[in-house]
């Protein structure tokens, strides 16, 4: 026999929403509660970071809607279920929750069940939320709701979204640059059946990106050279990303992740390797050119454009050779944080996904942050001011990579900054390489919090990557 409690959740008084959840969150999904987490299951959402998923969604929703709750308006709820002692098995009750969340919910919403076994009595926790409204754009759109999406340069999760949004009871708007008469539509163009949507908006002010109008090169509609894409200029970015593009094999599937990642295919198109490997991004592109800065996560010369699931299936299947990410902290087990940072909840987006599956990893960031100035004269790269901020410390903030479980799958995994290469070993961080013009002692050591392996003198990282020219990496 079980008894079940539920209780809404607040913020209650000098708390943060964010706080509110990452506390709840981070109670329930206690180790020492949960056999290490392995009694813990998610639906629509991943346990590793349902805090930051579920505060994400609701940041999402108040700036799309303009609706912001009240300080005593339900932010999530919390069922409690129950057991007599002795009566269950730890993992009959985790599936028993389960089955309590999709009949409470109808399957309608994201929810995390963890099972407790600290007490005399096992006991489950399910906390889930709900989705209200969902806003997304299309290209055309007819009187019946159907929306194609011809002039989008990716398709996301729009459909998926208006899946969800209208099986939870809640309104379907989409935006659309185009009005279509009915029936005009090519039913294999419709992306969005009109079933799904409650209303559709034309603005004919609509454009493709931030950028501007139209590019059919976004859209696989037309090819430019690769030669067209102006290369970046000589800085911290282009070592980082430069370094990162000499990891590039022929033949490889890869991904480029947000933030210093995406220089690695303007890399590969100033060095003309860009047909070397499949180059995939997690909005669903595969193939072609992934744009760099404001409208990463489009791309020139697409050979094929998914849905984001699709392509995640893809990735959690094993797709990936290589993968290219962002390194915003990473201490010395290896583990990496791009997700959490005080208050501060970022998220992790597909980091975990993309990075957990993939054969080898490699991490893209500066070596501090916050105000780092540097300088590539001569051959040499020279720190003129250090960044506030350190980026290796002894222990993340918040793990979005566990260097423990690529060690389990040894996997490769590689740490590269404008200063400094590191490997990630069965040992610990191994710092393999530093920059031409650095000081081991003052301008790494110093700036890290623990001290890197060096079973070996550090080599000095590829002279060619510091040289205002091509490196030549098509004929190496």
């Amino acid at each position: 026999m079980a008894t079940t409690r539920i209780m809404p959740l607040h913020a209650g008084k000098g708390r943060t929403v964010g706080k509110a959840i990452s506390d709840i969150i981070d109670y329930v999904k206690n180790p020492d509660k949960t056999d290490h987490g392995r009694l813990i299951t998610s639906y629509q959402c991943d346990s590793r970071v349902a805090d930051a998923q579920f505060l994400l969604d609701k940041q999402t929703y108040a700036a799309r809607t303009g609706r912001v709750r009240g300080k005593d308006d339900v932010i999530a709820y919390h069922l409690r279920q129950s057991f007599v002692p002795g009566e269950i098995t730890p993992e009959e009750a985790n599936r028993l929750g389960v089955e309590l969340a999709r009949r409470f919910t109808k399957g309608k919403h994201a929810f995390i069940v963890c099972t407790h076994i600290d007490k005399s009595h096992i006991h489950n926790h399910i906390i889930w939320y709900k989705f209200d409204i969902a806003l997304i754009r299309g290209s055309y759109g007819d009187a019946e709701g159907n929306i194609s999406m011809e002039q989008e340069p990716c398709y996301l999760e729009a459909l998926q979204i208006a899946q969800a949004v209208h099986n939870c009871g809640g309104k379907v708007i989409v935006q659309v640059k185009y009005a279509a008469q009915n029936g005009s539509l090519d039913p294999k163009n419709v992306r969005i059946p009109g079933i799904l949507v409650d209303a559709v908006v034309v603005c004919p002010e609509q454009v493709q990106t931030i950028e501007g109008e139209y590019n059919p090169a976004l859209t696989g509609d037309l090819k430019i050279p690769a030669d067209s894409i102006a290369p970046m200029k000589l800085d911290q970015r282009k070592v980082v990303a430069r370094r990162a593009a000499m990891e590039m094999r022929p033949g490889m599937i890869m991904n480029l992740g947000f933030g210093m990642p995406d220089g690695v295919a303007k890399v590969a198109a100033e060095e003309g390797i860009s047909d070397w490997a499949k180059m995939t991004i997690e909005q669903g592109i595969v193939g072609g050119i992934p744009a760099s800065g404001a409208i990463f996560g489009v791309a020139y010369n697409a050979e094929a454009m998914l849905d984001s699931p699709s392509q995640f299936d893809f990735y959690n299947g094993g797709g990936l050779d290589m993968t290219c990410l962002g390194l915003a902290q990473a201490d010395q087990s290896g583990n990496v944080n791009v997700s959490k940072f005080g208050s501060t909840i970022a998220g992790a987006g597909g980091f975990i996904d993309i990075s957990q599956t993939a054969k080898k990893c490699v991490f893209c960031g500066t070596f501090t942050a916050g105000g780092l100035k540097t300088e590539i004269k001569d051959g040499q790269l020279h720190i003129l001011q250090e960044g506030r901020n350190k980026k290796f410390l002894k222990q993340v903030e918040h793990i979005t990579f566990s260097g423990e479980f690529a060690k389990e799958t040894h996997q490769p995994v590689l740490y590269v900054t404008e200063r400094a290469v590191f490997e990630m070993t069965a040992q610990g961080l191994v710092l393999k390489e530093i920059a031409p013009g650095v000081d081991l002692q003052k301008d790494i050591l110093d700036q890290m919090d623990f001290v890197p392996l060096m079973p070996q003198t550090p080599k000095t990282m590829d002279a060619r990557i510091f040289e205002d020219k091509p490196m030549g990496l098509k004929n190496t």
